[in-house]
């Protein structure tokens, strides 16, 4: 069972005792293997509207702190985590006329599913 959760963050990130960076503000997609078998995240993104034939959000330029792509993720193990970033969503949300609970994250797996996060787009 591959469970997909997105959640609000402002990555705060730099070298050890340096002044921290702030970022700026993200959703991130966390993907946790609860199940028996390794499972690979090959791609993500973020479904705009409730329909099938809904448009899709992609991120082409992954955060820094994004996980790499293909990113293998071990049943128990540490959960892969990407990021998109706020601005693109609030975007989308504005010029399809979509509000942020009909918008969900996704990703594709190496077996072919699309898993979708279990609640909507963290956002107002």
């Amino acid at each position: 069972m591959v469970i997909v959760k997105s959640s609000y963050t402002i990555p705060v990130y730099g070298p050890h005792h340096a002044p921290e960076f702030h970022d700026d503000d993200q959703v991130a997609v966390e993907v946790i293997n609860k199940g028996g078998q390794p499972v690979t995240v090959l791609n993500f993104g973020v479904r705009v509207g409730r329909a099938k034939k809904s448009g899709n959000l992609f991120v082409t330029s992954p955060h820094i702190l994004s996980a790499r792509l293909p990113a293998a993720v071990d049943p128990g193990g540490e959960p892969a985590r990407v990021m998109v970033p706020v601005d693109s969503l609030r975007h989308a949300s504005r010029e399809h006329d979509v509000p942020f609970r009909d918008m969900r994250a996704w990703v594709d797996l190496g077996d072919g599913r699309r898993v979708y996060s279990d609640n909507s787009i963290p956002l107002k």
